[in-house]
């Protein structure tokens, strides 16, 4: 007790011979704090989208299916591989960002809509967004939810990219993503027939171990419950990685 003691004193004594040092301990102690805040945050905003875009389907995705690690893309390809050899569950995803013809930066989900139709998901917010989407070519349509609708601030019922109309409709639970089908989305993104990721439902253990030999090195499977949205953290795992050494430059030896 009386080693520790001492070493606070003399902790105290340092800092008020430098307070500018002090100040930067408590400038940082501050900053960490709130940095840690956000990433749980965000993880948990993360963790609710991920279920409410899951619960979409009539089997919740139960695995993922990721390129190696450097790589972007998997290929077309490989889907049909899997499709072949029974696995009817894999379904593709292509994710990526786009800029409007008004100037603002959109991020897109391209799904096999076809498969997301037989699951009985398409339920949109309003019985006008049905009428809509009845009107117009499914395949050409973006969905969007009421958030991102109000901070894009869409007057209208269509999207402009790359001088080209795209009709709109309401549906709720995509958060900051606009759905679309896959096939649109790789047209906008140009993706040439890449997927980001796929999607697995109800896959069990013997069937998991034999997608794992089809899969070999050419993409990863990964349990969706082992997920803990490292791309959306990454930046401020960084952050926390280096906080503990920037701390320990401020103490006193």
């Amino acid at each position: 007790m009386s080693e520790l003691r001492l070493i606070l004193i003399t902790y105290g004594q340092f800092y008020r011979r430098h307070k500018s040092l002090l100040g930067l301990f408590l400038l940082g102690l501050s900053l960490g704090s709130a940095l840690l805040s956000a990433t749980l945050g965000l993880n948990q905003e993360a963790s609710q989208r991920y279920t409410t875009s899951t619960a979409l389907l009539s089997q919740p995705v139960s695995h993922f299916i990721r390129p190696p690690l450097g790589e972007n893309g998997l290929a077309f390809s490989l889907w049909q591989r899997l499709t072949a050899s029974g696995f009817k569950q894999v379904q593709p995803v292509l994710e990526g960002r786009l800029r409007t013809d008004e100037g603002q930066t959109l991020a897109i989900r391209g799904v096999n809509l076809l498969q997301w139709q037989t699951a009985s998901a398409a339920i949109p917010a309003t019985d006008e967004s049905a009428a809509q989407v009845a009107r117009t070519k499914l395949f050409d349509t973006v969905f969007l939810s009421p958030q991102l609708i109000a901070r894009m601030k869409l007057d209208g019922s269509v999207l402009l990219i790359d001088g080209v109309s795209y009709p709109t409709s309401l549906l709720d639970g995509t958060g900051h993503y606009a759905l679309m089908d896959i096939s649109l989305a790789d047209r906008l993104l140009q993706a040439g027939g890449q997927s980001s990721y796929f999607e697995v439902t109800g896959l069990s253990e013997s069937e998991s171990q034999r997608l794992i030999t089809l899969l070999g090195t050419e993409a990863r499977l990964e349990s969706a419950q082992a997920q803990t949205f490292d791309a959306l953290s990454g930046p401020f795992s960084l952050i926390f990685r280096r906080w503990p050494y920037w701390v320990m430059s401020l103490v006193p030896f």
